[in-house]
Parts: C-alpha cells; structure tokens; sequence
C-alpha cells in the first residue's frame, strides 16, 4: 500500500498518562514512522499540561493546540473548520468522550471525511442523554472502534442498526525480551490514576488482610490523581506506610522497571476496557490477578495465565494473591502463559495492522 498520500489525523482530550492517551501517541508515531501523514490535535492545554507530547515524533507544526475552554466552546469548531477546510480528504480518528463529541460535531460540515470513533470504556456508566447524543449523531462515524468485545456488546445495547461498522481493535503491547528480575523483594504491583475508578482502597484493605502472613511482601501503586491525600491518610490509619508505597506518576520507561520488579501484578478496578498495563504486565510475565470488568475475561485466561476475579470481591482477591506467594512454580508457570498470551493475541504488531485496515481505508 502507497502510504505517502494517506492523511490521519488523531483527536483527544489531552495527553497526560493515561492508558489511552498513550495508546493514541505509540499509534501516531508508528503511522508516521510508515510514511503516512500524522497531525495532532488536543483538545485541551497547551505543551507544559500535556507530558506526552514530547513522545510526539511527527513534525512540531502538525501537532495542534486547540486550548478549549470546554467541549461546547464555538472558537474550537472554526478552528477545526479552517483546518479541516485546508485539507484534502483525510481520517479523522477521535478517542475519549468530548474529543468523540467535538469531532462528530465537525464532521457534518465535512462529508468527505473518513470519520473513526474510538470507545475505550464501557456505556454502562453513561447518562442516558449522553447515550441519547450516540444514538442521534454516530451515523456520521464511518467505523466505531471498540478496544473489547464488551466494550462492542455495551454500546450495541441500545444502538444495535450500528453492529455492521462497529469493529473490536484490541490495545497491543510490545513484547520485551526475557530478563531476570531485578530485586529479591516480593513486590505486588499495580498501575493506574489514583481515582474511583481504579478502587485502590479495596486493594489497601486486600493488602491489609494478608500483611501479616506474608510481613516480607510489599505494595507499591504506580499512578497520581485526585484520591492521593486520601490513600496517604488510610495507609497512614492502617499503619502500613513500611509496606504501601505511592509512587506517583512515572514516564513509561519507568514503568517498565516496576514491571521487573514485581512479583504479581493486581489490579482492582471497578470498570475498565481494554486495560493497558494488564496488557504491559502481562507481557513482562507477571501473575496477573484483575477484576472481571470490561476486556478482563477477554484478556486473562482463568487460572491459566491470570485469575479473574468477580468485581467487588475482595476475599477472593486476598486469597488469589495469597495463592501465588504461596508457589514460586505456580508464579513460574503463570509467568510463562501470561506472556505467551500476549504474544498470540495482543502484540502491538497485530494491533497496529487491524487499525491501519480500518483507517486507511
């Protein structure tokens, strides 16, 4: 396929360090590495409010700052109108619910426009006027893209005449090379903002209830957010401030370090996608044990590579956790069919080749 007439241009909230605003920033920068035309608008701030940015590889003036005051505000629309007039046909590619909202919006007045959707949550928790704007406005999008079966079936309840344009592109992780852990600690990880979503004072009170028969394990929680004064006062109440440690926000290569220090990666969430780090920790052979929400299942093989388990249910999280400090062969062989799990399913090669079929088209 001749990339150098192709034209993608990736629209988004902002780019802070999340799960998916990651994702949009490795698939721009993959797309340009293959010769296709990148730009880039964020909706939101300008270049000290967006970290990512500087991961941006494509050319400093396709990178666009909209800087808007909120989803609604006029002055966004003419300037994605005199940008989008300028262009020839192109692909739109939006993720996340205003950037989503903003770009089926502009598209009215640009029929030729190839129009992508990314859902990367579930609708479970959407307002029934925000699933009335779906209903009225996503016959503009060409393709939904889901990053999960569930996250496909969520959103089909209640606008099933869209099933024939609505794909499931799976996240996809590069697979590191196989390394020796880096310490002699026991260390159960997790990785995400520091918000309800991510339930980390359930993993407290999980970690509180296994401390004692396991003094030498420790927890540390990658991530930063609203929630981080709360969660410092509770570890602070549960006197476990020598075994829980807050981390905060680290780049991806320091991410990745964690990785290989852990022992067993945990995650707690109470609603999800696809989620990436489950992905990323999976691929550096970490026992994975996760709630059962959005692509979990489609994720985790049941006690083959990971343990799923029903939302909400933190005894049984406490005794999966206890299960694998229990067996150093059951981490090894967990270790060796996490990963082999996202070799065959979820590799950033098999990921980036679905995409580019449906935005490329």
């Amino acid at each position: 396929m001749n990339n150098s007439n192709k034209k993608v241009c990736f629209l988004i909230n902002s780019l802070g360090f999340g799960g998916a605003e990651r994702v949009f920033v490795d698939d721009a920068n993959s797309f340009f590495e293959q010769g296709i035309e990148i730009f880039f608008i964020i909706l939101y701030g300008e270049s000290e409010a967006n970290p990512l940015v500087k991961q941006l590889k494509i050319p400093l003036q396709n990178i666009i700052f909209l800087k808007a005051r909120n989803r609604y505000d006029v002055n966004i629309f003419k300037k994605l109108f005199f940008f989008l007039k300028e262009k020839n046909r192109l692909c739109l590619y939006s993720t996340l619910n205003d950037a989503n909202f903003v770009s089926r919006c502009i598209s009215i007045f640009f029929p030729k426009i190839f129009l992508v959707i990314r859902e990367a949550n579930t609708a479970e928790n959407r307002s029934y006027l925000h699933k009335f704007f779906d209903i009225l406005m996503n016959f503009r999008a060409n393709t939904l893209v889901a990053v999960s079966k569930s996250v496909k079936d969520s959103f089909l309840s209640y606008q099933p005449w869209n099933k024939s344009k609505t794909i499931v592109v799976y996240n996809g992780v590069d697979i590191p090379d196989i390394f020796n852990k880096e310490n002699n600690e026991t260390v159960v990880l997790t990785v995400g903002s520091l918000t309800f979503k991510k339930n980390h004072s359930l993993l407290i009170d999980i970690f509180e209830k296994i401390a004692n028969e396991f003094p030498e394990v420790k927890l540390h929680i990658v991530g930063d957010g609203i929630l981080k004064d709360e969660l410092s006062d509770i570890i602070l109440f549960k006197k476990l401030q020598n075994r829980i440690f807050l981390l905060g926000k680290k780049k991806k290569e320091e991410v990745f370090e964690e990785y290989k220090k852990a022992s067993i990666f945990v995650l707690s969430s109470s609603w999800e996608g696809c989620p990436n780090v489950l992905l990323e920790a999976m691929s550096f052979g970490l026992p994975s044990i996760a709630m059962g929400v959005g692509a979990v299942p489609e994720i985790i093989e049941n006690k083959v590579s990971g343990f799923i388990v029903p939302r909400n249910n933190p005894f049984l999280m406490a005794e999966y956790i206890k299960e694998l400090l229990r067996s150093k062969n059951l981490q090894e062989e967990m270790k060796k069919k996490s990963q082999a799990r996202i070799i065959d399913k979820f590799s950033r090669d098999k990921h980036l080749s679905e995409l580019k079929k449906y935005l490329l088209n």
